[in-house]
């Protein structure tokens, strides 16, 4: 009874909480443009404090809706802040900080970054307030739809035809990093389909996880197993998706396996800051020539006594390079895609045999059409590249979206609904990696698993 009238009480405050959100808003945007004009070193102090002044509404905002930090939704916008505001926070909070890492804030012209900047946090705002009027109270009722034995050897069967394939996708790409450099992996050679049913193999490794949940120390042993693969991969240089592969695992294991409290949450800290700093050291060591274990330690003991923490932010923050130029370059050199690119990613689903999708494929990933080296995408960039400065109307779908899907996941956890979980979670995944990401790599990943899971589920139903 007491949830129920408290989710009546969310409903009927709603309307209120978002007129009192977009006037807040309202005033940071009108803040924002009365500082535009000073100049840069003041503006960046001034505009640092309402970044962190946004963050802190917005977080209060979402508490009243039952807003979790550790979540799609809770992640999500964290990322989104540390991705794009990464590196004029660490400028303006730690002066004294010597930059590892290309600034892009100081290196471009200060009005294109205050103006792209600004598109950020205007649109992070947006995105809020899609957030804000998507939430719903679904109750709670737990079902058991699907066995656990099902989920097991559903489980058993992804991973026994597609992990192969994934451990020798990662091995070349290791020995390609090695021998040749961490860019020469991005031309290794191998087609998109055997990435695609690669990545499909963590899908079944949660899917063991859950199945195992009844025997926990065998559940948590996969866990451990596909914590240190993915950190083994991490050699090749390549760090976001194996983060993100971890960020989920690790909260559909806090969620229905083994919660983080107390003392397991100070551990939890110093395990993360060990990791940073492993980060960072994979961060170096991608780009020294003649590697050998003995450079890596080194590298790795001189991370462990330094920066670790702003070193990873300022290099997440490095995203904002993508956006600046996407607002310098469209529409002077690109047109506007009005949207385009949504739709059209629809053909990354499609085998591209003999390049037949070659042109709409490389139209609908947008960053490959910015001139600029090695650039990770940004939904935020994406939106600019699609509408200018419309995209803060489009933002607010973005919002409702990646909450929906947020409170969906949390839904089917609480319902023990683990099957219909696993559909989602290449959206899960490749959401978090949305800020530094486009939309085309979802789409692919999402069908592709949904279609694997839909065939392997009706077969062992009709045993």
């Amino acid at each position: 009874m007491m949830n129920n009238r408290y989710s009546k009480k969310v409903v009927y405050t709603r309307p209120l909480l978002s007129i009192m959100y977009l006037i807040i808003s309202f005033l940071f945007i009108i803040f924002m443009i009365s500082i535009r004009n000073i100049d840069f070193y003041t503006w960046s102090k001034y505009f640092t404090a309402i970044i962190i002044g946004q963050f802190i509404f917005q977080y209060m905002f979402f508490k009243l809706i039952e807003f979790k930090l550790f979540s799609l939704t809770g992640m999500f916008i964290l990322l989104s802040y540390l991705f794009h505001f990464g590196q004029i926070l660490i400028m303006v909070l730690f002066p004294n900080y010597e930059f590892r890492r290309f600034n892009y804030i100081i290196f471009y012209d200060s009005q294109g970054i205050k103006m792209a900047l600004e598109f950020a946090l205007i649109t992070i705002l947006m995105v809020g307030f899609g957030i804000l009027i998507s939430s719903n109270n679904r109750t709670k009722n737990i079902t058991f739809k699907y066995t656990l034995s099902r989920c097991k050897k559903i489980g058993w069967i992804i991973v026994f035809f597609t992990f192969p394939i994934q451990i020798y996708i990662d091995t070349t790409k290791i020995v390609i990093s090695y021998t040749k450099g961490y860019l020469s992996t991005y031309q290794a050679g191998i087609a998109g389909i055997w990435s695609a049913i690669g990545f499909i193999s963590f899908i079944g490794f949660a899917l063991l996880i859950l199945g195992y949940k009844e025997h926990k120390k065998k559940s948590l042993l996969i866990f451990a197993f596909v914590i240190v693969y993915l950190l083994f991969t991490m050699f090749s240089g390549h760090r976001g998706h194996q983060l993100t592969i971890i960020l989920f695992l690790a909260y559909i294991v806090h969620m229905t396996i083994y919660r983080i409290r107390g003392k397991r949450l100070i551990f939890m800290f110093v395990i993360m800051f060990v990791g940073l700093a492993f980060l960072n050291t994979l961060a170096t060591f991608r780009g020294v020539s003649g590697k050998t274990i003995m450079k890596f330690w080194k590298l790795f003991i001189y991370n462990l006594k330094g920066n670790s923490i702003k070193d990873i932010i300022v290099e997440l923050g490095g995203t904002i390079n993508t956006l600046y130029l996407a607002m310098q370059q469209v529409p002077d050199t690109i047109p506007y895609a009005y949207g385009a690119t949504y739709p059209l990613s629809i053909f990354s689903i499609i085998p591209n045999i003999d390049n037949a999708f070659t042109n709409i494929n490389t139209f609908a990933s947008f960053t490959k059409n910015l001139q600029g080296s090695a650039l990770g995408g940004s939904y935020i960039a994406e939106l600019y590249y699609n509408f200018s400065y419309f995209g803060f109307l489009i933002a607010p779908f973005v919002g409702f979206f990646v909450n929906r899907i947020s409170k969906k996941v949390e839904y089917l956890i609480y319902n023990k609904d683990y099957l219909n979980l696993a559909y989602y979670a290449p959206l899960f995944i490749y959401i978090l990696w949305w800020p530094r990401d486009t939309f085309y790599s979802l789409v692919r990943p999402f069908v592709w698993s949904a279609v694997l899971l839909f065939v392997l589920n009706n077969i062992i139903k009709n045993e």
